[in-house]
């Protein structure tokens, strides 16, 4: 018969690889968009009003890139927290 630390180290386990797989597709997921969301900054000669308004353009698809990526670092950090935890638990 198992004991109950047994056990409850098994369910860690389990739970530890669950929470690694969802930190691989959130990854994958960061990556992903990353390579589909970089845009390119045009240098053409156009008129000033349109390149005033491209570059407004550009610097807020910037901050929104970068708000992005601290709300995916602020969850990869917290699931390798609990990653972490479950692994102390169990050794």
């Amino acid at each position: 018969m198992a004991s109950h630390e047994a056990i409850r180290g098994v369910m860690n386990v389990a739970s530890t690889r669950n929470l690694m797989r969802e930190l691989q597709m959130l990854l994958d997921q960061w990556k992903e968009y990353c390579e589909t969301n970089t845009t390119p900054v045009k240098q053409d000669k156009a008129p000033m009003k349109s390149r005033f308004h491209e570059r407004t353009t550009y610097w807020e698809n910037l901050n929104e890139l970068f708000q992005k990526g601290y709300e995916n670092t602020r969850d990869i950090t917290s699931m390798l927290r609990k990653i972490k935890g479950l692994l102390k638990k169990g050794a």
